[in-house]
């Protein structure tokens, strides 16, 4: 009665929208909107293209619970997701005898969409992302997006005094030199090169070609010791 009671109540609060995903710390939800019935999903976490230990709440129009469909997995690599083991418990909680013909359920939402909750990274706040990315993690969802995030808004001081360095160079050398526009124009390029460079350098972390560490660090390494020896080198005429 417990279960019953707790299911109710879940289908109550579920009223919000009528299509959701979100990880939390208890698993991965989704909620549906289907033509008969609305379903709350839940699962464990996710390992390549299944979701593993998947449980479906399924209720009434008016939100009363139903039923629960019980699966150890379900592979979502279409929105026709095919369950495995599947067990169907009713709302009194007595566990159903019959055979399921057809162990799939129809969703909104495939591998793709589901890998997609996180893409919009700048919604999630900097002192939150430490946090997210420890609990995606254990989901079985990949964070290197999230973690270059994270490195970039870390070295992002760090960037801007590399930069400042980097312009004082071109102003040292308007010292020595009538040719002024020629200081300008070496400015912008080098402006533009780090700009393509330091995108190009985190794209290469995200997809494995670089350590996520070397690949946000690495310009602004550059930048600082291209900055250091020009400095040196206009102080010295």
């Amino acid at each position: 009665m417990l279960v019953k009671k707790y299911e109710s109540i879940k289908g109550h609060y579920e009223k919000d929208q009528d299509y959701l995903a979100t990880v939390t710390v208890n698993g991965i939800w989704i909620k549906e909107k289907g033509a008969k019935s609305n379903y709350v999903v839940r699962a464990s976490n996710l390992e390549k293209e299944n979701l593993i230990d998947v449980t479906i709440y399924e209720f009434d129009k008016n939100n009363n619970f139903t039923r629960r469909v019980e699966a150890d997995s379900a592979n979502i690599t279409s929105l026709k997701w095919v369950l495995k083991n599947i067990r169907v418990i009713n709302a009194d909680g007595i566990v159903s005898t019959e055979n399921i013909k057809d162990p799939s359920y129809f969703s909104m939402y495939d591998i793709k969409k589901i890998k997609s909750i996180y893409a919009n990274l700048d919604t999630i706040s900097f002192w939150n992302l430490e946090h997210e990315i420890k609990l995606l993690q254990q989901r079985g969802y990949s964070t290197k997006e999230m973690q270059v995030k994270l490195h970039r808004s870390l070295a992002f001081p760090f960037f801007l005094l590399s930069m400042v360095l980097l312009s004082s160079v071109f102003t040292l050398g308007t010292r020595f030199n009538d040719n002024n526009w020629t200081y300008a124009f070496l400015a912008i390029i080098s402006s533009v090169l780090i700009f393509f460079f330091n995108d190009f350098s985190a794209a290469l972390g995200k997809t494995d070609k670089l350590p996520i560490e070397l690949s946000v660090w690495m310009p602004i390494a550059i930048i600082f010791v291209f900055s250091s020896v020009g400095i040196i080198h206009a102080n010295q005429k």
